[in-house]
């Protein structure tokens, strides 16, 4: 017992020394007392758990003062370095939450994989990231708003293959089955009576003596032109202004009630009516009410204008003077801003070259400085996979090749490899030029400038120094061609120079 009381009593002795030492310890450390430093090394492995602890503590308070909620979230793919990302749910540029209808269920979807399902359906969340019109994605109006503004929405230009953030870049502003960007501004009615001078009733149907013809407004009957001694092959209008509307053809003899009579033949040069050629009766005109009124008996003509004035409502024609077009009933007309052909070099896809508003007879080439390489002949409508499309179709005013004439599909380019290139369906047109110069190795021109020239495949061409013309028919794999002199039954084969 007494060995035990004494332990204890020694414990206690002990415990009452350190507790002593220890808060004289603090007193020193608080009054500016230095005490030995601790020398303590961590392993490489624990500065790098050091580190990245750091770089998260760093993110999430950024994050947090963003007011944003926390999360790991990490789908398939959704990685950086292997590692999963830290990104707020809802207001991430990268995570969507996406409702699928069919299934009753929300998504949180990855917008930048490729793979994941779409924010707007049947359109792919990389094409709204790739074309420079990501805002749009988290809108609900996304597909039908105009990011450009050139008049087309977004949906539109999704559908026409063109760039919704390039208002240089749009679809036809008339497609088949697609609201025509066009409305009608305005539509007016004019009218006038021509009268044919009463003397040439009875003049046998003269091809070298004039006729008066008169030009009257239909409301007052006054005279707004007269012409007088007019010809075979002159013309003239419905007011002094205009001098050419009408085309006099010719005099013929008809009979009206039994009896022959002498009539002007003319021609409408500006009317879109089927019925551009008619003859006029001498006289009076036919009032209204009258029994000849309306009939083939009656004298003088009405003419009865309808103009219609459009103007386009989308493209870089709208709303200036030049989108607005005017045309009469069966009448034709181009639509205002035309159409746009670009020119790119294919191997970088750079545009080169740049053409707009180009109507049926401009001309375009294959850089800036080359503006008559092509010609726009026509616009028409061709059916591709079941849909109806507008296509233009070009002359080639250089190749030699047979085939001059062709068409252009609307749209970026088919590339290669793709499923449509090099067959009808392809959109764009790939110009292959092969350019082969040739130079004569013997007679006057040799060796000098004069002595060279250059062709293509299928192209004519003179021998410098000569008057023979040849074409170049075929080039082979080790450079030789083949030429046809003018009028020889085979070609001859040139070699390819050594240097």
């Amino acid at each position: 017992m007494a060995e035990q009381t004494n332990f204890g009593k020694n414990a206690l002795i002990a415990g009452i020394l350190l507790g002593v030492a220890s808060g004289a310890f603090g007193i020193y450390t608080l009054s500016g007392g230095k005490v030995p430093a601790v020398q303590t090394e961590l392993s490489n492995d624990g500065v790098a758990a050091a580190k990245e602890l750091s770089e998260l503590a760093a993110t999430t308070n950024a994050i947090r003062q963003r007011g944003c909620t926390i999360a790991d979230v990490a789908p398939e793919g959704a990685v950086i370095a292997d590692k999963a990302r830290y990104t707020p749910i809802f207001f991430s540029p990268e995570l969507w939450q996406v409702t699928n209808d069919a299934e009753g269920v929300n998504s949180v979807v990855d917008i930048y994989e490729p793979t994941t399902r779409p924010v707007h359906a049947d359109v792919p969340n990389h094409w709204f990231i790739t074309h420079g019109i990501a805002d749009a994605l988290g809108r609900a109006d996304g597909l039908t708003m105009d990011s450009d503004a050139d008049g087309f929405s977004n949906g539109e230009e999704k559908a026409a293959d063109t760039n919704p953030s390039d208002p240089a870049s749009y679809p036809a502003l008339i497609r088949v089955g697609e609201p025509p960007k066009l409305e009608v501004v305005n539509i007016t009615n004019a009218s006038a009576v021509i009268s044919v001078d009463s003397t040439l009733a009875y003049e046998t149907a003269p091809t070298t003596m004039g006729v008066k013809i008169f030009a009257s407004a239909t409301d007052t009957r006054t005279p707004v032109a007269r012409f007088t001694n007019l010809k075979v092959g002159d013309t003239f209008g419905l007011s002094n202004e205009d001098k050419t509307r009408f085309t006099v053809l010719r005099f013929e003899q008809m009979e009206f009630d039994g009896s022959p009579e002498t009539v002007v033949v003319v021609r409408d040069n500006v009317t879109a009516s089927a019925e551009k050629e008619f003859y006029i009766r001498s006289g009076s005109p036919t009032r209204p009410g009258t029994r000849d009124h309306g009939t083939a008996n009656a004298k003088g003509r009405r003419i009865q204008d309808t103009t219609i004035t459009l103007r386009v409502t989308a493209g870089p024609a709208a709303g200036k003077p030049e989108g607005t077009v005017s045309t009469q009933i069966n009448g034709t007309f181009t639509v205002p801003g035309g159409v746009k052909i670009f020119a790119s070099a294919t191997d970088t896809r750079t545009p080169v070259a740049r053409f707009t508003n180009l109507k049926v007879g401009d001309t375009f080439g294959l850089s800036n400085e080359d503006k008559t390489r092509f010609t726009v002949l026509r616009f028409e409508q061709m059916e591709f996979d079941g849909s109806p499309e507008t296509v233009v179709v070009v002359r080639d005013n250089v190749t030699a090749s047979a085939e001059k004439e062709f068409y252009i599909r609307s749209g970026s380019p088919t590339r290669p490899g793709t499923r449509d290139h090099g067959t009808a369906n392809a959109k764009g047109r790939r110009i292959q030029d092969t350019t082969i110069t040739l130079r004569v190795t013997a007679g006057p021109a040799a060796g000098k400038p004069e002595g060279t020239v250059s062709t293509q495949i299928n192209g004519t061409f003179t021998v410098p120094g000569t008057d023979i013309t040849c074409v170049l028919e075929t080039v082979d794999a080790a450079g030789s061609v083949n030429v046809r002199p003018n009028g020889a039954e085979s070609p001859v084969s040139v070699p390819k120079a050594a240097n």
